[in-house]
This record gives structure tokens, C-alpha cells and sequence, in this order.
């Protein structure tokens, strides 16, 4: 028997104020102390906010049901000595509940359209070492040639002083 429901459609657009709050919260929900510390660290209203006034271009959400459920934010740094512009993807994320539907790609493919529009010439993205899932995602779109770099922490209520 044929399944006669359509599948909830899925939009990709640029952000727009009214999109603050979701994309905040969304973020809060996926980037937590547990699995991201790194990321859970950095993120915060002002964040979304700061992006959002500064790149809204690179900014893009995806919608379904009238509901935020993705979002991608980057900015292009365009020195005037600098050779190229240069993209940067800087978050990306993605409801845990919908994830594997290919949202995180269609994305990606909004903010590399834009890149292009723009003119950039290089992108970059940075994730850290032990989030396999971003790394092959990243991969997958076709980053190449990662580089380590070392980030440092030291939990406060764990300190002794030496």
C-alpha cells in the first residue's frame, strides 16, 4: 500500500531577526556542556546576534513547519591588503531529531552558493578533533587538508593551585 503523506518539506533561507531567539535556543539544545564543552563555551545569545548584524549574508536557517530545526552561520573576511576572500563557516547545526536528512548538506550548499556570489576563494572551518561527526561531515563537502591546533582547559573547581 502507498504511503499517501508527503514528507514535511524542508526550506533553506537566510536569517532574519525574528530567527534570533530559535537559532539561540537550538543552539543551547545541540551545542551542551556534555557532548560540545568547547562549543558549549562560546555559545550564547550574543553570538547569534554579533552574526547576524555583522554577516547577516552568511547567516541561514532551515525551516520546517514553520520551526527552525537547522542553522548555519559564517562570515567572509575581506582585508583590503589581504590576496583572496576568504569564507568561514563558524556554526552549523542541526536538531538531533532530525538529523541524517541531509539538512546540514543543504545548508552547506546555501553558504557555498553565497561564497560564490561573493567571490571568496577559500574556505575554512575549524571543529574539534574529537567530533568524528563533524569531521566527516565536513569532509563529505569537501574540506581537505586538516591541521591540528590545541585548545587548553582547566576547570575551575578542579584547579590545585601548584
Amino acid at each position: 500500500m502507498p504511503n499517501n503523506q508527503q514528507r514535511p518539506r524542508i526550506t533553506i533561507r537566510t536569517m532574519t531577526i525574528d530567527d534570533l531567539a530559535p537559532v539561540f535556543h537550538l543552539g543551547e539544545k545541540i551545542f551542551t556542556y556534555r557532548k560540545s564543552p568547547t562549543l558549549y563555551r562560546t555559545w550564547d545569545e550574543f553570538e547569534v546576534a554579533e552574526f547576524f548584524v555583522g554577516s547577516n549574508e552568511c547567516c541561514f536557517v532551515a525551516e520546517m513547519n514553520e520551526k527552525i530545526i537547522g542553522f548555519l552561520l559564517g562570515y567572509i573576511i575581506d582585508r583590503k591588503k589581504a590576496s583572496r576572500k576568504v569564507g568561514y563557516l563558524t556554526w552549523i547545526g542541526v536538531d538531533h531529531d532530525i538529523e541524517g536528512r541531509g539538512v546540514a548538506h543543504r545548508l552547506f550548499e546555501k553558504f557555498h552558493q553565497t561564497m560564490e556570489e561573493n567571490e571568496v576563494e577559500l574556505l575554512l572551518v575549524d571543529s574539534d578533533a574529537s567530533n568524528k561527526r563533524a569531521l566527516d561531515f565536513f569532509e563529505r563537502v569537501g574540506f581537505t587538508s586538516p591541521r591540528d591546533h590545541l585548545y587548553l582547559s582547566l576547570k575551575m573547581d578542579e584547579w590545585d593551585r601548584p
